[in-house]
C-alpha cells in the first residue's frame, strides 16, 4: 500500500523501486536514496528510482567492466527490440514495402499465402500467445516452469505455421519479441502496453503512425516523475559524471568519487 501511494499512478513503468537484497539497498543509501523496510515483507521500497536502473544489475559492479559493458549494451539492444521491432514489421510489409529487399518481400508472401488473419492481428494473436507462455512458466515451479516454456514455445510456433494460422516470418518477430522482455522483466508490463499502442498507430498509419507512437514514448517518459525527480534523470542534465554509469560503466573508484563530491557540493 505503501508503494502503491508513492507511485506515479498515470504509467505503467514503475516509479518507484524493491529490492531483498541487502547489498542493492546498501547501495542506494550511499547514493542518496530513500529505503524504506517494513515489517512483514521481504522487500524494500527504493525511491527515488530511474528508468536507467532497470538496465543495471548487480553484476555490474562485480565483473570487469568491459562484460558489463557489453551486459548493457545487449539489455538497450533488447529494449528499442521488444518495443519497435513489431511495429516497424507492420509498417513496412503493409505500407512500406517498397524499401524492403524482394527477398523478404516473396518470402513473406510465400508464408503468408495461406493465413486467414490481417498482418496486425496476426502479430497480436502471436504475441498474446507468446505471453500466455511466459505467465505460465512463471506461475510453476522452476523446474517445469523453464521446459514449459521452451517446449511449448517450439510447438506453438511449429503448429501455428503448420495450421496456417501465422506466418514464420511473424512467429520469428513474435518471439524475438517475447524474449527480449525477458532481458529487462522490471519493464515488462510498460513495453507490452506501449508495444500494443505502437502496433495499433502502425497499422493504420504506416511510418509516420510509428514515428508519432515512439514520439509519444518518449514524451511520456520524459514526463514522469518518481518523489519529484525525473524519471529519465540523469538524461537531459548537465552532469557529465554522471554519464560514467549508463551504457559504459565508468571505473568503480571515479563513480564513487563524483556522487561524494556531488554530494558535498549540494
Amino acid at each position: 500500500m505503501l508503494e502503491e501511494a508513492l507511485h506515479n499512478k498515470a504509467t505503467p513503468f514503475d516509479t518507484i523501486g524493491y529490492t531483498e537484497k541487502p547489498d542493492i539497498a546498501s547501495l542506494k543509501i550511499e547514493e542518496g536514496r530513500v529505503v524504506i523496510l517494513m515489517n512483514g515483507t521481504p522487500f524494500a521500497i527504493i525511491a527515488p528510482y530511474f528508468f536507467i536502473e532497470s538496465f543495471h544489475t548487480t553484476d555490474d559492479y562485480t565483473e570487469n567492466k568491459f562484460i558489463a559493458f557489453f551486459g548493457r549494451l545487449l539489455r538497450w539492444i533488447a529494449f528499442f527490440a521488444a518495443v519497435l521491432l513489431p511495429g516497424l514489421y507492420i509498417a513496412l510489409f503493409c505500407y512500406h514495402f517498397k524499401i524492403v529487399p524482394y527477398v523478404f518481400i516473396f518470402g513473406l508472401a510465400r508464408s503468408r499465402a495461406a493465413v486467414p488473419f490481417p498482418l496486425p492481428v496476426e502479430t497480436i494473436i502471436m504475441i498474446m500467445f507468446f505471453q500466455i507462455l511466459r505467465e505460465a512458466g512463471i506461475r510453476l515451479p522452476q523446474p517445469i516452469g523453464s521446459s514449459l516454456s521452451i517446449v511449448g514455445a517450439l510447438i506453438l510456433g511449429e503448429a501455428a505455421v503448420k495450421s496456417g494460422m501465422a506466418s514464420q516470418i511473424t512467429v520469428l518477430i513474435s518471439a524475438l519479441t517475447s524474449i527480449a522482455t525477458f532481458l529487462i522483466p522490471g519493464l515488462f508490463i510498460g513495453i507490452l502496453l506501449f508495444n500494443f499502442l505502437i502496433i495499433a498507430f502502425s497499422s493504420f498509419l504506416g511510418l509516420p503512425g510509428f514515428f508519432t507512437a515512439c514520439v509519444i514514448l518518449v514524451a511520456h517518459l520524459a514526463g514522469l516523475t518518481s518523489c519529484d525527480y525525473p524519471y529519465m534523470y540523469p538524461f537531459g542534465t548537465l552532469k557529465t559524471f554522471k554519464y560514467k554509469d549508463i551504457l559504459m560503466r565508468g571505473n568503480l573508484e571515479d563513480i564513487n568519487q563524483n556522487i561524494f563530491r556531488e554530494d558535498d557540493n549540494k
